[in-house]
């Protein structure tokens, strides 16, 4: 990978434009685990427990979630 990330790096100077829209689509994580884990804490503060939560009050558990 770093490779790919030099090669752009030395091309954006050519191409300042795809440079930009280059390194925003290396920037996006390989993987799921970031949006998997938001299910996972949601299935957790909205159970069969709390079905009373009011949909402001789950986001604003989820954010406070994601603060940890």
């Amino acid at each position: 990978m770093t490779d790919l990330l030099t090669y752009w790096e030395n091309k954006s100077l050519l191409w300042p434009k795809l440079g930009q829209v280059i390194r925003g689509l290396l920037g996006i994580p390989a993987a799921s685990t970031s949006s998997e884990r938001v299910f996972s804490t949601a299935g957790w503060t909205v159970d069969e427990h709390s079905t009373s939560l009011s949909g402001d009050s789950v986001d604003g558990l989820m954010f406070l979630r994601g603060l940890i």
